[in-house]
């Protein structure tokens, strides 16, 4: 049985690599880049595609970045502006 990762939250590292991959580098690069495998490159992408629901780099690069979760605390602080906003 496979475990549910749509929607999670991205790990540090695999938010490390999101911007990389937004600017278009081949794995190669990625990997140069993080200092790691290639192998370790793909194995990311992958746990990015599932936590994302995107089949691949272009779609992700299209979707653009995962916005993090937002805490508590930063959505009252949200709220706070925009009634001070009017």
């Amino acid at each position: 049985m496979k475990h549910r990762t749509y929607g999670r939250p991205l790990s540090p590292r695999e938010a490390e690599l999101m911007p990389l991959i937004l600017r278009g580098l081949p794995i190669k690069s990625l990997a140069r880049e993080l200092g790691i495998a290639e192998a370790t490159v793909k194995r990311h992408l992958g746990h990015i595609f599932h936590k994302t629901g995107c089949a691949t780099r272009l779609e992700l690069i299209a979707r653009g970045a995962p916005q993090p979760p937002r805490s508590r605390r930063q959505k009252a602080i949200e709220a706070e502006q925009a009634s001070l906003r009017g």
